[in-house]
């Protein structure tokens, strides 16, 4: 991994190890989200946000430490890792979707679905959703579409910017400015006549928490000591408990901080901030509670869970006729059988067949391959 000081052709001295961390983080993320499909919380949408952090700062991590030792950037191998990442686990949703709403349900509404499905399976499903088109019950799907728009962009311009050799402070310094653009368009459209939809769904309005986890990938997580990850770590604890109490009775002034102007951004930097802390810092209670085994599981299940989770709460909502509380139990136990069926038996052996578009070998195993 480069460090500010490195140039882009300096070779890594570190590899990348399996972090049980991290599947942490993906957990709190995805339980944040279904929190919010169950009427929960309204601060589901920052789980996405920390999906997005967490995918930049990978993804980045990985491309950087592959030129480092090759010189280049297999753009095909990196688009064969993500196709069999996310490919075989959504087309499996999709199919089973599709076969439910043909047996269920209107002949209309099943061909609306099979379109939606198409706009879901090309990552174009967001846009549908910006421009006021409801997707249904594919309406989780349009955070899918963001990730896989801007993996069409980043490596590549990632790749040019390194093929420069530009220093990796210089490449962060352009990223940043790219963020503050990102907060400008939002905050435009905020002020102009565009809807909510609009610009909480539109990738150049939602690429900064993406954007932040690139700076963390460039400039790598040894910068924070143990102290000031433990001082970072409280006001981010003060944050959050702000944000899931105090914005949760006021819906609107909610989403206008985290989803209509800056705040998103800077929920993402914290997000960001505590994850070098806990990469930087393995030791600390923070990475320890991450490592809890039961959270580590949930997050390896966590895209299951992800692409499942909605389908699973809306078809139980319609079948017990409207929503109950005592079918959350119900609800939770199906998703996550079904999610456990599809990483053990879909995304896992995928993720396995990854390794054969390697471009450098590494340490981690499948679970934090992103």
């Amino acid at each position: 991994m480069l460090h500010p000081a490195q140039s882009p052709d300096h070779k890594p001295t570190r590899n990348f190890g399996y972090e049980p961390s991290l599947d942490g983080i993906r957990a709190i993320a995805v339980f944040l989200v279904m929190a919010q499909h169950l009427g929960y919380v309204h601060a589901g949408g920052l789980g996405v946000d920390i999906f997005f952090v967490l995918s930049g700062y990978l993804i980045t991590a990985i491309l950087v430490s592959e030129f480092a030792a090759t010189d280049r950037i297999s753009l095909k191998k990196f688009y064969a890792r993500r196709a069999l990442r996310i490919l075989p686990a959504v087309l499996l949703l999709l199919i089973v979707i599709n076969i439910f709403v043909a047996a269920f349900e209107a002949s209309a509404q099943a061909s609306r679905v099979r379109w939606d499905s198409l706009a879901a399976l090309f990552y174009v499903a967001n846009w549908l959703r910006a421009f006021g088109h409801d997707i249904g019950i594919l309406g989780n799907l349009w955070s899918l579409s963001i990730e896989e728009q801007f993996y069409l962009l980043w490596p590549v311009t990632l790749l040019f910017l390194l093929s420069r050799r530009l220093r990796a402070n210089t490449i962060i310094v352009i990223v940043t400015v790219a963020i503050v653009l990102v907060n400008a368009d939002r905050i435009y459209l905020y002020h102009g006549i565009e809807s909510f939809n609009r610009i909480y769904n539109g990738l150049d309005t939602r690429a900064d928490a993406l954007l932040v986890g690139c700076v963390l990938g460039l400039a790598g997580y040894q910068f924070l000591s143990p102290r000031v990850f433990a001082v970072m770590g409280s006001l981010g604890a003060a944050f959050v408990v702000y944000v899931l109490f105090f914005t949760y009775p006021v819906p609107n002034a909610f989403e206008a901080l985290f989803g209509l102007t800056i705040g998103g951004t800077l929920f993402a930097i914290g997000v960001a901030l505590f994850l070098a802390g806990v990469l930087s810092n393995p030791a600390s209670l923070p990475a320890k509670v991450l490592r809890f085994p039961p959270l580590v599981w949930a997050g390896r299940l966590s895209y299951g869970l992800y692409l499942w989770h909605f389908f699973v709460f809306a078809l139980m909502t319609d079948w017990f006729r409207g929503y109950q509380p005592r079918l959350i139990p119900v609800q939770l136990f199906a998703t996550f059988a079904i999610a456990a069926l599809s990483y053990y038996l879909v995304e896992r052996p995928c993720l396995k067949l990854k390794k054969k578009f390697s471009v450098i070998k590494t340490r981690t195993p499948v679970q934090n391959a992103v």
